[in-house]
């Protein structure tokens, strides 16, 4: 009999996309399975059979039914050719099959680091291998450990192979999701977590792998371990065939699973039986825009938090719309024209939303796309009364999504020629530029050209780039911002990188007099970026960007900026510091889960901190001592009724109070006012809501020192929306750019 302890559930709410360590999430409740006891009968050099007793008990959340012990006994049973060495003892467990010839270890030729960021401007790959969609039949036998940047295919694909490719993708993990949930009767989970560290580890694209015949990877996975931590960082770039992008041939997949509580995935598994209106009338797969694709094995998805938003980040990748997969399996285009009722119903499990699948389903098609074969595929609620009319509103919604396509960043050779190009049609006008106002205007100018160079990408980079070079020179603040967002709405770069590359070179490089700059476009643009570097825990370069923003802010007598900037990098660099001193607890507690001096150090940090209070009050309770332990138990009950707000409020406050340090105390109070807020409009006309108003009084008036309250209220100061992302915030005033004109 085997125990074998997995780790729980969580709900992902940060950006892993630039690194965060940091998973929210709240415990699940574990699932006891006990297994059959199973006969699997082997032949042995063609005349001995032997009897193979399995009996298991498992403690197991992870994946999307079967777990690797699953795999193997299916394995065992199934009939196979004979092995010669089947017989002789071995010291791992037999994996599910065997191949004909040696497997690589992943680790043979690998690069130290070896994240494939490099790949930028690669459009190659090879075909893809036979794939497997069903884990219960036999898959052809193919080499799993072939690396991504030896896939590539002589040429670069045409538009139509790339529909293809994708169209093919996306239906064979669709298949495969199809089969793992008609298993186990419940969606999978979206990542597993480390039950020691309480870290989100892989994403449910790990736990497919069986399905689309990739057993071997699949064992090679260590599910304690982060996704970019070896040996998982190692397998990277064996991404399956299946999860590639034909635009890129990198290790980042853009096939994403939608996640909310109104959408096929939950923070918990979602049984089969809650999908009111069937699985094949919700969406449960999408292949989103390259701004939204993340590496495959990363525990990131498309999440769920506004209509506008999701459908902005799923964008259009394919010109007519997004490649899609019912809950059944069936692939789907959701063609560019849907209402947002259209929308929302085909994500949403609900029988209320009214909608069947047969209504807005629409065949993907392979061939190239045009503003009349968009009109054919059109819902027909979007059919206006004369044709003439849908063929100009789609021609313009076509306009716009292909504005929004964003192609490969140009290589240096291609570069050289644009910039003597660029040289000869505006070296006349830069040697005249001797003012800044003409500087500036030449800036406004080439970034005016830029967004006409739709079928020049090369040209559109080169111009963009020294555009805003000279806004650097010239100090023109708001120019260079709006180069920044056309390089991120035009180009497949990371938004957050792009950002903070730009603004630091800004900040260190322009020798204008501030007194010359509109310092509070680039202070703005910095704050946004402060707080994507936090959500990564990058508090060192956060840091840097805020002692430059400092440079450019508003430093006039009865302006607080300036002061507040620099209370934002003190608390940064004081992070920074406690960031790089909990990495020991984090080591600890991977090595022994239940070391609580560990514990506290990094639930600690994380509330306190990092502001991550579902995460850190698991590790409080567990490694802390009265009274912060019990505080932290007293929130964590499954249920708190709204009468006890007060009460968890008061004994943060009461903590506060015995708190030696600033940080701390100003930390507890925050928490309690956290509870107060809940608990305020409940209260009615009572002394108690007297007593509340008397806290958050006395809390406005006191010194917050956590990185992202400080944050928070500059931004309010500046007017910086901070609930976007630097992609989706973009998007969207392209769009309103567009309407205005």
């Amino acid at each position: 009999m085997g125990i074998r302890l997995l780790p729980p559930l969580c709900m992902v709410e940060f950006d892993l996309e630039y690194g965060s360590l940091f998973a929210i999430g709240r415990p699940m409740i574990y699932h006891l399975k006990i297994w059959k006891i199973s006969a699997c009968v082997s032949s042995f050099n063609h005349c001995r059979f032997g009897l193979v007793i399995l009996c298991f008990v498992s403690f197991s959340v992870t994946g999307c039914g079967p777990s690797q012990e699953d795999l193997m006994m299916r394995s065992a049973r199934r009939a196979r050719t004979p092995d010669p060495d089947e017989g002789k003892p071995a010291a791992a467990p037999t994996p599910i099959r065997q191949a004909e010839t040696p497997v690589p270890s992943p680790n043979d030729g690998l690069e130290e680091d070896f994240l494939i960021e490099a790949m930028e401007g690669s459009e190659t790959g090879k075909d893809r291998g036979e794939k497997v969609v069903d884990v219960k039949e036999e898959p052809a036998e193919r080499n799993q450990f072939v690396s991504i940047l030896d896939r590539r295919p002589a040429e670069p694909l045409s538009d139509e192979e790339r529909r293809r490719r994708a169209a093919a993708n996306i239906e064979a993990v669709g298949e495969a999701l199809a089969n793992c949930v008609a298993e186990s009767r419940r969606f999978p989970a979206t990542h597993t977590v480390d039950v020691g560290s309480g870290f989100s580890t892989l994403s449910w694209r790990v736990h497919l792998l069986p399905y689309l015949g990739y057993d071997k990877l699949y064992q090679k996975f260590d599910f304690k371990k982060q996704w970019n931590r070896s040996p998982n960082k190692d397998l990277l770039k064996y991404i399956p065939d299946e999860f590639v992008s034909p635009e890129r041939f990198d290790t980042k997949t853009n096939i994403l699973a939608p996640v909310g509580e109104d959408v096929a995935w939950t923070a918990e598994r979602r049984y089969v039986s809650a999908f009111e209106d069937g699985l094949g009338n919700t969406i449960m797969l999408v292949e989103a825009s390259d701004a939204a694709a993340v590496q495959w094995t990363q525990p990131g998805d498309l999440d769920w938090t506004s209509l506008e938003d999701f459908r902005t980040r799923l964008g259009s990748l394919r010109g007519d719309g997004a490649y899609a997969v019912w809950g059944d399996g069936t692939p789907t285009l959701l063609v560019s024209g849907l209402t947002p009722k259209q929308f929302e119903g085909a994500f949403s499990p609900q029988q209320g939303d009214g909608l069947r699948a047969a209504d807005i389903h629409r065949p993907i098609s392979l061939t190239n796309v045009t503003p009349e074969s968009i009109v054919a595929m059109a819902p027909k609620t979007e059919i206006a009364t004369t044709e003439k009319k849908v063929v100009e509103k789609v021609r313009d919604q076509t306009t716009k999504q292909v504005q929004r396509i964003r192609h490969l960043v140009p290589t240096f050779d291609k570069l050289g020629p644009a910039k003597l190009t660029l040289s000869a049609i505006y070296g006349d006008r830069m040697k005249g530029a001797g003012s800044l106002d003409q500087k500036r205007r030449l800036v406004d100018d080439m970034l005016a050209n830029s967004s006409e160079l739709q079928n020049d990408p090369v040209g559109k980079y080169a111009i963009q780039s020294a555009a805003m070079n000279l806004a650097i020179q010239c100090g023109h603040t708001n120019a260079f911002v709006q180069g920044l967002d056309f390089r991120v709405r035009d180009f497949d770069v990371d938004a957050f990188e792009e950002n903070l590359g730009w603004l630091l070179r800004f900040g260190n490089e322009c020798e204008v007099s501030q007194s010359s700059v509109d310092g509070a476009a680039y202070v703005k643009r910095c704050i946004k970026v402060i707080y994507a570097a936090c959500k990564a825990d990058d508090y060192s370069r956060a840091a840097d960007l805020a002692r430059l923003a400092y440079k450019y802010a508003d430093k006039s007598a009865d302006s607080k900026a300036s002061q507040q900037i620099n209370r934002v990098r003190s608390a940064l660099l004081t992070a920074n510091r406690k960031f790089r001193e909990v990495q020991s607890s984090m080591e600890a507690l991977r090595e022994n889960p239940s070391d609580k001096g560990a514990a506290k150090e990094l639930g600690l940090f994380l509330c306190f901190y990092k502001g991550d209070w579902d995460s850190g009050l698991p590790l409080l309770a567990q490694g802390s001592t009265p009274p912060l332990q019990t505080v932290a138990e007293m929130e964590l009950r499954d249920e708190t009724p709204e009468s006890d707000f007060v009460r968890i409020g008061d004994a943060w406050w009461d903590l506060s109070r015995q708190a030696t340090t600033g940080f701390f105390r100003e930390a507890c109070m925050g928490r309690a006012v956290h509870w107060y807020k809940h608990s305020f409009d409940m209260l009615g006309n009572s002394l108690d809501r007297l007593h509340v108003d008397a806290k958050l009084k006395e809390f406005s008036e006191s010194d917050q020192r956590n990185p992202f309250v400080l944050i928070d209220s500059l931004a309010q100061m500046y007017g910086t929306d901070l609930t976007s992302s630097l992609a989706a915030a973009i998007v969207d005033q392209s769009d309103r750019a567009n309407n205005n004109d």
